[in-house]
């Protein structure tokens, strides 16, 4: 006779595995840095259809790996807040308009807090590991009454 392994054994390993899809994905297979580098290249392309008083450099947060792009440039005050660009408030607003971007901050700024990426996933992959586990549960104790589907 075989024992069935316990439903509370269960929900950790479930997490852990949820937690180390979420990791491998990110690190190993290369899909924060191939994600970073795209909202780089996306903010590049969009600076080159706007004109701007001198180049602006763009880089995003590498240490830790975050979704805070840090620009780099001689636009004064008005022009990273200020001035209407396309609907949005400055270059700032414009930038953080962006898909993927969750932060701005000029070069010459100090840094403020970080979330690195790495937590931003692990975080959705517990949250959809615990969301899942919720269906599975509210689906599995749902009685079925007879004439019903």
């Amino acid at each position: 006779m075989t024992r069935s392994m316990s439903r509370w054994i269960k929900l950790p390993i479930g997490l852990a595995a949820a937690l180390l899809a979420g990791w491998l994905s990110f690190g190993p297979l290369g899909r924060g840095e191939a994600f970073a580098a795209r909202i780089e290249a996306d903010i590049r392309r969009m600076l080159t259809t706007i004109e701007t008083p001198g180049p602006i450099g763009v880089q995003v947060e590498r240490a830790p790996l975050a979704r805070v792009v840090t620009l780099t440039g001689r636009l004064g005050q008005y022009e990273r807040e200020q001035l209407l660009i396309r609907g949005e408030t400055g270059l700032n607003g414009l930038v953080a308009s962006r898909p993927g971007v969750g932060g701005v901050r000029w070069a010459n700024e100090p840094a403020g807090r970080v979330v690195p990426m790495l937590a931003e996933l692990l975080a959705m992959a517990a949250l959809a590991w615990a969301v899942g586990l919720g269906l599975g549960w509210l689906l599995s104790r749902r009685k079925r009454r007879e004439g019903y589907l």
